[in-house]
């Protein structure tokens, strides 16, 4: 602890030492009482100079060196202490080994006869801290919008011990010594790095009350190094406004489905609770919505670009795209999981009990189709269904049960419908075709061959999609391929060790490659979730690229609390 108090008492010289009698200020001190726990400091000087210290209870009384350290010398060893109490000799000290270090080296002592007093002894010691070299190794520490600590380097890579202090900092950061911890260093405390080392502090956002801006400051240490007595390291910060920006497009209830008409750049969307088909134009910004009379589960555009399917709770429902208007409601017993266009005067959709179902646009006709898989004359079931443009082929799969696959039925006699082939291959609760008919997407990165008629037993992996980081990365919510730019897009949501928090990310591939061209963090949203207003990481279960690959339209909703809070976004990647 007396280390500490001796370091403390000399400080205030640290930043004004000069040359060959800088020692004698130490000197310059009212000790209180007898007990002279300050010592004398001394350095190597040739010439006798005058040392004292200051004793206000021993006045006008006379002394004689008793004892002293072998290297110091006395012009005299008698001495007077005059009516203020100081007590004053002279004398040179000899050239001494006096390493570099923080502590004080101890010389010794000297030992004064005091008349009418008795032994007066004085500790000698001396400091060496030598000549120390501050720098740091950021000059700008930008938090924009984390709110956890940063790290900042102060280095001393010379042999001398820098001392330095926090002269200055904004109000809005606490410089801490420790990296995990709350050890904020006062302003105008003293501290220190050893010769050769490097000290890492961390600062510490502190922006409750803070306005929404862009607030930048100085944090300002001041060294005693003297070719750098003055080290700034400029902070700065982002506070948002918590509000939603207008280009962001509120949801009401849960998106259960969604489509993207390219010829008129219209997202088509279906909601519950409550139900709705919603159309939204990436070109006009205009949102038009419908009220639905039954829960909607799955939509799809007809092959003519003019009519909007709608699979239903115990309805399929036709709609036409330009005006919004019913064409026909037809009734079912069941639940419309998926429906698609078959290109053939028919529709084709599955329902909840997974089975498969065609629908006579002429005759009206109903009628459940049953696919036989020759080899094990079992039916195939499923509720997933694509249809595979200008080809009489249907893909048909599973999602949600144990026995999953993919198979290829013919449409040829739409009524009839006949087997092709069949995979052990999932695809999830999409099967997700490319916009040139060639690939088709998996949600864990692969990319198959379209298959045909003339497909063998196997599906053969043609690329992967795949984060270059990896670490990140779990399975794909959406994959999305854009002729135009020649870009397949994924999406999928990880956990930003940032922010403790899961958020989501855009990966554009290069479609003929597969190799990652860029990544986009998806945008956070506004909303108040169990009470607390607070900006949240976003994912998209749906995202479409416009006719020019210019824009991608995101369905987004939180990535977290199982809420709804679904919205659009629009954002620009023509850059």
């Amino acid at each position: 602890m007396k280390h500490i108090i001796y370091i403390f008492i000399l400080l205030f010289t640290v930043f004004t030492i000069s040359c060959d009698d800088s020692f004698l200020e130490e000197n310059k001190k009212q000790i209180d009482g007898y007990d002279l726990n300050a010592p004398l400091y001394v350095q190597p000087v040739s010439d006798y100079t005058e040392a004292f210290v200051t004793l206000p209870d021993l006045k006008n009384k006379d002394f004689k060196v008793f004892q002293y350290p072998k290297i110091i010398h006395f012009e005299t060893f008698d001495g007077h202490i005059d009516e203020t109490g100081k007590l004053t000799f002279r004398i040179k000290v000899d050239p001494y080994d006096n390493p570099v270090k923080l502590e004080p080296q101890n010389l010794g002592n000297i030992i004064l006869n005091v008349d009418d007093f008795g032994l007066l002894s004085i500790r000698v010691q001396s400091i060496n801290w030598g000549t120390p070299k501050a720098s740091v190794r950021e000059n700008l520490i930008d938090f924009d919008l984390s709110r956890n600590r940063k790290e900042l380097k102060l280095e001393n890579y010379a042999n001398g011990v820098l001392l330095y202090k926090l002269s200055q900092k904004p109000s809005w950061v606490e410089v801490s010594r420790s990296s995990w911890g709350d050890d904020f260093i006062k302003t105008d405390d003293i501290n220190y790095v050893e010769q050769n080392v490097y000290t890492t502090l961390s600062v510490v956002p502190k922006v409750e009350g803070l306005s929404p801006g862009v607030h930048e400051g100085e944090i300002i240490f001041e060294t005693s190094d003297p070719n750098n007595p003055i080290i700034k390291v400029n902070v700065k910060i982002r506070i948002r406004t918590y509000e939603n920006s207008e280009a962001i497009v509120p949801i009401d209830g849960v998106v259960m489905d969604a489509e993207f008409d390219k010829n008129t750049n219209t997202a088509i969307i279906i909601t519950q609770n409550p139900a709705k088909l919603i159309l939204y134009n990436t070109d006009t910004k205009v949102k038009k919505e419908k009220v639905l009379d039954k829960s909607p589960y799955s939509i799809d555009l007809s092959s003519d670009g003019k009519t909007i399917l709608l699979g239903e709770s115990g309805q399929m429902e036709i709609i036409e795209l330009n005006t919004l208007n019913t064409k026909e409601k037809i009734t079912t017993s069941y639940i419309i999981y998926d429906i698609v266009d078959g290109e053939n005067n028919f529709y084709y959709f599955t329902n909840n009990n997974y089975e498969l179902f065609s629908f006579n646009k002429t005759t009206k006709e109903i009628k459940k189709q049953t696919v036989i898989r020759p080899e094990y004359n079992n039916e195939i079931t499923g509720n997933i269904v694509t249809k595979i443009k200008n080809k009489p082929h249907l893909l048909f799969s599973s999602f949600g049960i144990a026995s999953y696959g993919l198979a290829l039925i013919d449409t040829s006699t739409p009524d009839d419908l006949g087997y092709i082939n069949y995979w052990h291959d999932s695809f999830e609760s999409k099967i997700l075709v490319s916009e040139d008919n060639k690939y088709m997407f998996a949600g864990m990165s692969y990319v198959y061959g379209l298959p045909n008629e003339n497909s063998g037993s196997t599906l053969y992996v043609l690329g992967m999609l795949e984060d270059k980081d990896k670490k990140d990365f779990i399975r794909f919510d959406w994959i999305h391929h854009s002729l135009a730019s020649n870009s397949v897009w994924g999406a999928y949501k990880y956990y930003d060790n940032e922010t403790y928090r899961y958020k989501g990310r855009l990966i554009e591939f290069a479609d003929n490659t597969f190799d990652e061209r860029r990544k986009i963090e998806l945008n956070e949203y506004v909303t108040t979730i169990n009470g607390k207003k607070d900006y949240y990481g976003t994912i998209a279960p749906y995202f479409f690229a416009t006719a020019n690959g210019n824009d991608l339209l995101l369905v987004k909703n939180i990535v977290e609390y199982n809420a709804n809070a679904w919205h659009l976004e629009v954002i620009d990647v023509s850059k």
